[in-house]
């Protein structure tokens, strides 16, 4: 699929598919904008599209499960769809090969905050770090795709990621603008 123009959020929601990886742009915070800053990419953050149904309401909804400062969670992507720039990438790995780890863990996970100083390390200055404990959001993204045999480095910025799933030939599904 070739993306030409980017679309209100509201209307590219329907091409979303549960698995789809969402990178998020735009600095609304000191804390993303300093992200961005460091790594020299427009994404500060990342995360995972999951549809859940809501059998009170009976309406699908759109999640994404991230790894914030508070540890790894699941939000509706409205939060971020409406404020926010969002490039969203096909998964190269199907959701079944990850799915489970994925959601047992949300709520359980640490932030990585010597993660995300390594990766700033990294990508400043060429020099790797160690994986310490904790995870990012990029680092939670690229442990599921490697679930699926991908083999990504999980020690990479949201920028890195997003350029290293293109390199890989992953498609951009849509490039949505908050409202």
């Amino acid at each position: 699929m070739s993306i030409k123009e980017s679309l209100p959020y509201r209307e590219a929601q329907s091409s979303i598919r549960t698995g789809d990886i969402v990178f998020i742009g735009g600095a609304k915070s000191m804390f993303s904008w300093l992200i961005s800053a460091v790594t020299r990419s427009s994404f500060s953050h990342v995360g995972i599209a999951c549809w859940m149904y809501d059998h009170q309401e009976c309406v699908p909804t759109l999640f994404i499960v991230e790894a914030t400062a508070g540890g790894r969670r699941l939000v509706t992507l409205d939060y971020y769809g409406d404020r926010r720039p969002m490039n969203i990438v096909e998964s190269p790995i199907h959701w079944s090969k990850y799915r489970a780890d994925l959601l047992a863990h949300t709520g359980l996970e640490n932030y990585g905050y010597f993660d995300l100083i390594g990766i700033g390390i990294k990508e400043m200055f060429g020099i790797k770090t160690k994986d310490f404990d904790g995870q990012v959001c990029s680092e939670m993204v690229a442990k599921m795709m490697n679930y699926g045999g991908l083999d990504l480095d999980t020690t990479l910025s949201p920028g890195k990621l997003y350029t290293t799933l293109l390199e890989r030939g992953c498609a951009v599904k849509a490039i949505t603008t908050p409202k």
